[in-house]
């Protein structure tokens, strides 16, 4: 005689999911962030959470100008919401001077 489908040997766990603010702190802590870089992550947390979306709200509550606030609000909004755009990027030029020494030229 057959068991019903519904009968396993071993009883699984349930998986329970995180919501998008923990993940989005999980994927910080995965990528090494560094501590302001994981301030950027508590900014998009509580923007989301505590501010209600009052961008003004979450900068004076973190001691920040609406100006970068918005800058990273934006930038995290691009990027459909990866965590990784949070991340400090490279602030080398793109183009660096070469040196070029010239010889003088001989005379006599």
């Amino acid at each position: 005689m057959r068991k019903p489908a519904s009968f396993y040997f071993f009883k699984r766990k349930l998986i329970v999911l995180k919501d998008r603010y923990e993940c989005w702190r999980a994927v910080a802590d995965l990528s090494g962030f560094t501590t302001p870089e994981r301030l950027r992550v508590e900014w998009m947390v509580f923007y989301y959470t505590a501010g209600k979306g009052n961008a003004a709200l979450t900068a004076q509550h973190f001691g920040i100008s609406s100006k970068t606030f918005y800058k990273w609000s934006r930038r995290f909004r691009e990027s459909k919401y990866d965590v990784a755009s949070l991340a400090d990027r490279s602030r080398a030029p793109c183009h660096k001077r070469n040196c070029e020494v010239t010889l003088p030229k001989k005379t006599g």
